[in-house]
């Protein structure tokens, strides 16, 4: 699980649009004061009869002027011109409200407005699996537990991808496993990105006036989680904590595999190595000795 696994959701439909703010746990409707009305709803049956147009015309058969209506209005295209137009101030604003946060955002909404909206909007965290149906009908608990099911999935593969980049850079120095180092360089807003193990408590002591942490074995009265301070500086400064079990985080994955290859094929290597030397003091005469 990630410290910040923090998400948005935008339920559509004709009628309204709401923003909810998200985590694996909670769903939150977040008050946008300005949201548009939605033209369905501001034409009105008044409005729809504005928008015929008429016009008089022979009827031969009768010799009678008759009128013919025009809906501009009421045609398809033009529902899906005022739906266009409605999405591009709601994209609008809900991005002005969201700032400038690198958060992702998941849409819900019945099928033929998604297209829509995605067409009217310019959102880059909008993510590109999307809930399906009238989001009035779904229970805010079905809501939570559909958009968590789609953004639990970006996160992971965000999780898989600084994986795959700690590996590329562990030999530099933009990584590290010191955790005194690790702490000062979050305290000053140098790190991107943190794994802390769970349930693993480092103790040690931070001083407030400068850059010095000392780390302890024991814990002690007057002594902080090294690994919490860290975290909670690293998520402060903006950058992501995702906490994982011990054996997942990436610098012990590289120990394990070396103390799986010193185990099983280095002390292996190691014990063939010195019966060769033994036969060989055996076998001073013979110039080459088998190992069977």
């Amino acid at each position: 699980m990630e410290a910040n696994q923090r998400f948005y959701l935008l339920a559509l439909s004709q009628d309204a649009a709401k923003v909810y703010e998200e985590n694996h746990q909670t769903i939150i409707e977040m008050a946008i004061h300005d949201m548009p009305e939605s033209p369905i709803i501001s034409l009105g049956a008044r409005g729809a009869e504005r928008q015929l147009q008429g016009h008089t015309a022979d009827r031969r058969s009768s010799g009678r002027r008759v009128a013919i209506l025009h809906g501009h209005g009421a045609g398809e295209e033009d529902r899906k011109e005022r739906l266009l137009s409605y999405f591009r101030r709601v994209d609008e604003i809900v991005r002005r409200k969201l700032g400038d946060e690198h958060v992702p955002v998941v849409l819900a909404a019945v099928d033929y407005l998604c297209p829509i909206y995605r067409q009217a909007g310019a959102n880059p965290n909008l993510l590109t699996e999307e809930i399906h149906g009238n989001p009035a009908s779904f229970d805010s608990d079905e809501l939570q537990r559909l958009a968590w099911g789609i953004a639990s999935s970006h996160f992971q593969e965000d999780r898989s991808k600084a994986v795959d980049e700690y590996h590329q850079l562990w030999h530099t120095q933009r990584t590290s496993k010191e955790l005194p180092a690790i702490v000062t360089a979050a305290r000053q807003g140098r790190v991107k990105v943190l794994f802390v193990a769970v349930g693993v408590q480092e103790w040690g002591h931070v001083d407030p006036s400068s850059v010095e942490v000392v780390q302890v074995e024991l814990r002690s009265a007057h002594g902080q989680d090294l690994l919490n301070v860290a975290a909670m500086e690293t998520f402060i400064a903006g950058g992501t904590v995702y906490a994982v079990p011990p054996d997942e985080v990436p610098g012990r994955l590289g120990e394990n595999g070396y103390q799986h290859v010193k185990q099983n094929f280095l002390l292996t290597r190691h014990v063939k190595d010195y019966m060769l030397v033994m036969l060989a003091l055996d076998h001073p005469d013979e110039d080459v000795v088998y190992l069977e």
